[in-house]
């Protein structure tokens, strides 16, 4: 008797903490983060990548949810000086390279409400995955540039982490006629992704070179692109 009394008590202050509400239809989540280079992209790519991100959910069921993602990531710039041989003097010419990263994915979430809390697990599926650097090579005398270059490369990818959101604003809209409920909320999105990336190409730091002809080489980089991310955001639930 005590026993079963217990076990009501408890249901009933889950009852309690979760409160009033009803299902989410859709989420509409901004993002910031940055990306950290694992395995073989740690040993080219030695700087974090800043980025942004973007993801649209819709639900399934209560506590599943799919959609799709969009990440960006920056892993900065480069940009130095070198000279050309000449009869009267060396040509400098300035050497600048860019390094863009961006992601798009399907994704898929499962979790469950628990008071103002949602932790979660998160899988994703890349549909395209692109990397690309950006060169070019500007003359300092004639401040003509000398050369571009463009470098991008595609790869699956596939992602698995989890995360945490967090109610900062709720407001329950009850049935009316025809119309069914729902609970409208904003919400503090914390996660962390590990993403396994499949081989790419792109120009690490110094892989430009101009020799004394003043033809351009490219030394391109080729590895596995896994990343550590970690993102915090703002979601728009209804």
């Amino acid at each position: 008797m005590k026993r079963g009394f217990k076990i009501t008590r408890m249901l009933a202050l889950m009852l309690l903490l979760c409160g009033v509400s009803y299902a989410e239809f859709f989420r509409i989540g901004l993002q910031l983060g940055a990306g950290f280079p694992q395995t073989e992209f740690k040993e080219s790519v030695d700087k974090i990548g800043l980025g942004a991100g973007f993801t649209l959910t819709g639900n399934l069921h209560r506590n599943v949810a799919i959609g799709l993602a969009l990440n960006l990531h920056y892993f900065g710039s480069e940009t130095r000086v070198e000279y050309i041989p000449a009869p009267v003097t060396d040509i400098g010419v300035k050497v600048t390279r860019t390094n863009n990263l961006t992601s798009l994915c399907l994704l898929t979430q499962a979790g469950v409400d628990i008071s103002r809390f949602k932790p979660y697990l998160e899988c994703r599926f890349g549909i395209n995955y692109f990397l690309w650097t950006d060169a070019e090579i500007e003359n300092l005398v004639s401040e003509e540039i000398e050369g571009k270059a463009n470098f991008d490369d595609i790869a699956l990818c596939c992602a698995i982490g989890g995360g945490l959101m967090f109610n900062i604003f709720e407001k329950v809209v009850e049935p009316k006629d025809e119309l069914k409920g729902f609970t409208y909320r904003i919400r503090i999105d914390a996660k962390a992704l590990y993403v396994y990336g499949g081989k790419a190409g792109y120009l690490k730091e110094g892989a430009i070179f101009v020799n004394d002809e003043g033809e351009i080489t490219y030394d391109i980089s080729k590895s596995r692109t896994d990343m550590l991310t970690l993102q915090l955001g703002v979601m728009f639930c209804l």
